[in-house]
């Protein structure tokens, strides 16, 4: 008996298998392009809330500067905060132009484990200085609840005495403490700012800077 072969010339089939091909190809370049778009926009609001943190923290340089100018201004200290020059409580403070200061001294604080909160005889580490527990400064993000719930800054201030060279400046500028007399120059404070800002999603920026003081270069006292 002869078989016969009949081929079979429906090819709907096939369409179908293309179509089913294509949408799984689109809907995978879909899935790329939608999870590309996500990742940017989080690169770009983690790059936002960086750069905010930043500034926050490079604003409050300039806060502490000024108060520090206005602290070396006053003899025995800010005395409008309502706290007493031994207080170094870092639950106690005074605000001054919405800036809240806890301690009246705080330029005299030599190094960090004198800045108000550290315990006695701590070692301060990098990372947890300044801190919602040591500070001398801080600026609140929320002035109607001056807490440390919403973002802030916290200001670590220290200085160190420094001798300034001879020369027609420092001669000009030259203390009359002992062993630094005219021909021998100046004094000086060597201030070490420490900005600290916690933003959003726990964000953290850190500035450090050195600010120089001239002794017996200061306005009046206003606090």
């Amino acid at each position: 008996m002869n078989s016969l072969c009949f081929p079979l010339k429906n090819e709907n089939g096939f369409v179908l298998i293309t179509a089913m091909i294509m949408l799984v190809i689109l809907t995978l370049i879909g899935t790329f392009a939608l999870n590309t778009t996500t990742f940017e926009l989080q690169i770009s609001g983690n790059d936002r809330v960086a750069k905010d943190t930043f500034y926050q923290a490079d604003g409050g340089t300039e806060a502490a500067i000024e108060l520090v100018e206005q602290n070396f201004s006053c003899d025995v200290g800010f005395k409008t905060l309502g706290i007493s020059k031994a207080d170094k409580d870092p639950a106690t403070f005074g605000s001054i132009a919405g800036v809240d200061v806890f301690e009246t001294r705080f330029v005299m604080s030599e190094q960090p484990k004198d800045v108000a909160g550290a315990a006695a005889g701590a070692k301060i580490t990098d990372p947890d200085f300044p801190s919602d527990t040591i500070r001398s400064i801080r600026i609140p993000g929320d002035p109607a609840t001056r807490d440390d719930v919403a973002p802030h800054t916290n200001i670590a201030v220290y200085s160190v005495p420094k001798r300034v060279a001879g020369g027609p400046q420092g001669m000009a500028e030259g203390s009359s403490g002992p062993g630094f007399g005219q021909a021998h120059g100046g004094l000086e404070r060597l201030v070490h700012i420490v900005s600290a800002h916690t933003g959003k999603n726990n964000a953290l920026s850190k500035i450090h800077l050195q600010w120089h003081h001239m002794i017996g270069q200061r306005g009046d006292c206003i606090y």
